[in-house]
């Protein structure tokens, strides 16, 4: 984690995102949208906590930020599109020009971000700028969605991992299950579950390129040849993955299936669970199944990794936070060490986190 980083110098709040990602098969931004919400999930409870301003930064020229000048300062005469996001994506720094563009939006803030590229966060690190970043966690199957938080301010992240989900909370989670949600029984020989992804995410990045299960195929091959069924369940969002689709079709082996996920995993059917780098993988483990990834995410949680050494700098970690980050009581302490409330806020919504995202990520 970077030294000395602290909140003293913090004159505003700023909403941002990964303001240089495309869409997978166009040259526009697309987390405009995601920014948006996180501005409206956060903004109060931040600039309350710490008494500034926020204002918002989205890949739009209004804001301050035009894509398509950014990717012209790369210095390898690049337009926006996915592989070139992907190629920026994890570099340890910006051409100077890229970054003399960039900085400015930064000075003497707090950034709050979601899915801030790795290279944004280096960037900050360099120029002693705080974050706090976030991601969704995984787990997705409780009745709300758990943020991974990761900060690059020492005593705010000591603070965050006193509130961090434990494993026990997943495994009771997903105990609860088959209880509060409708459950159908699918018609499936014993055998092994690979689960299917989205396309042009930032998890299946490696190397400065996005890879796939092709890229992968050994390690699928092993799985093949361990079970005599093999099930392929797409991503109920994707329709573009005609290359992936292809290239399974190429072992007889693997069948095509529509279940829904939850089923699966609940079905004694379903022996192991596997994926490029699919959160599904993750889940898994939960309902008591053998799984596995082909590489890894990218990132770490620190309930689940923290212990096992996987990563060092705690600032790349991310702390699993539920429904707390919605009081700002709660970041006065996260951020100023103030004491804490008896009770939070009571808030209209029990899932604040799905209900705004509208979305039920799997869920009937």
């Amino acid at each position: 984690m970077p030294n000395q980083i602290s909140l003293d110098q913090v004159r505003s709040v700023v909403f941002t995102g990964d303001i240089i990602r495309t869409g997978y098969n166009s040259h526009g931004p697309n987390q405009n949208v995601n920014i948006g919400w996180l501005e409206r999930l956060w903004g109060v409870q931040l600039t309350r906590a710490l008494g500034v301003p926020g204002r918002i930064l989205r890949s739009l020229p209004s804001d301050g930020f035009d894509i398509n000048y950014f990717y012209s300062l790369l210095g390898y005469g690049t337009i926006p599109s996915a592989d070139n996001w992907a190629r920026v994506f994890g570099a340890e720094e910006l051409p100077e020009a890229a970054a003399s563009y960039v900085m400015p939006h930064f000075e003497n803030t707090l950034v709050a971000s979601v899915e801030l590229p790795e290279v944004f966060l280096n960037l900050l690190d360099r120029i002693g700028t705080p974050y706090f970043d976030i991601t969704f966690h995984p787990v997705r199957f409780g009745s709300e969605l758990i943020l991974g938080i990761r900060t690059n301010v020492k005593e705010c992240a000591e603070r965050l991992a006193t509130f961090c989900q434990t494993e026990d909370q997943h495994f009771v989670e997903a105990a609860m299950f088959p209880s509060l949600n409708p459950v159908e029984t699918v018609d499936l020989k014993p055998g092994a579950l690979i689960a299917g992804q989205t396309l042009g995410d930032r998890v299946s990045i490696e190397s400065g390129r996005f890879v796939g299960l092709a890229d992968y195929s050994d390690q699928l091959g092993e799985i093949l040849e361990k079970y005599e069924n093999v099930y392929y369940k797409r991503h109920p969002l994707v329709r573009n993955d005609h290359d992936m689709i292809k290239f399974l079709s190429g072992a007889s082996k693997i069948r095509f299936i529509s279940d829904n996920i939850y089923d699966l995993m609940l079905s004694d059917s379903i022996l192991h669970v596997t994926s490029l780098c699919s959160g599904v993988s993750v889940e898994a483990k939960y309902f008591k199944k053998d799984c596995s990834s082909l590489k890894s995410s990218g990132n770490y949680f620190y309930e689940m990794d923290a212990a096992s050494g996987k990563l060092d700098d705690l600032s790349r970690i991310f702390y699993s936070i539920k429904t707390l980050h919605m009081s700002t009581a709660w970041w006065r302490h996260v951020l100023l060490g103030e004491a804490l409330p008896h009770m939070f806020d009571d808030l209209s919504s029990r899932s604040p986190v799905r209900d705004t995202l509208k979305q039920k990520w799997g869920l009937k």
